[in-house]
């Protein structure tokens, strides 16, 4: 019975472990990079040290998260939306063409923002990641 536990529990930390090591290895190919060891690290010294790279360029570099989700566009438009109705109160027809133009002005001005956002928050960690693995002694491309 013992050693049957231990082979339960040995087969969950191998489970464990490679799920990690894939997650890692999935962070490099969402930002478009190939890492290739030039120190004679081995694939599991390879695998600890991506996500290692990773969890610090989230924290310390960006607090960008590769596995979060990009900004939400209705989001962005429904925060314009609210925006521009609170600017105009009231209702007449003119008003209402003036609030419909402010509307997507606004929801696209928001959009934007969000998106800039994203894309400085990505390419930090992008950057700290290789700036983490080069420092490891991994070649990036």
């Amino acid at each position: 019975m013992r050693a049957l536990s231990m082979v339960v529990i040995a087969g969950l930390l191998v489970t464990a472990r490679t799920a990690a090591a894939q997650q890692a290895t999935d962070v490099a190919k969402t930002l478009g990079l190939s890492v290739y060891p030039s120190s004679n690290q081995t694939p599991a010294q390879m695998q600890k040290d991506e996500g290692e790279c990773s969890t610090w360029a989230t924290g310390q570099a960006s607090g960008f998260d590769p596995a979060g989700k990009p900004p939400n566009k209705d989001s962005a438009m429904a925060a314009g939306k609210a925006k521009a109705d609170s600017s105009y109160q009231g209702g007449g027809l003119r008003e209402k063409k003036t609030r419909e133009e402010a509307e997507k002005k606004y929801g696209e001005a928001y959009s934007k923002a969000a998106d800039s956002v994203y894309a400085q928050k990505k390419t930090a960690f992008k950057n700290g990641f290789q700036a983490c693995m080069k420092g490891r002694g991994y070649t990036l491309q």
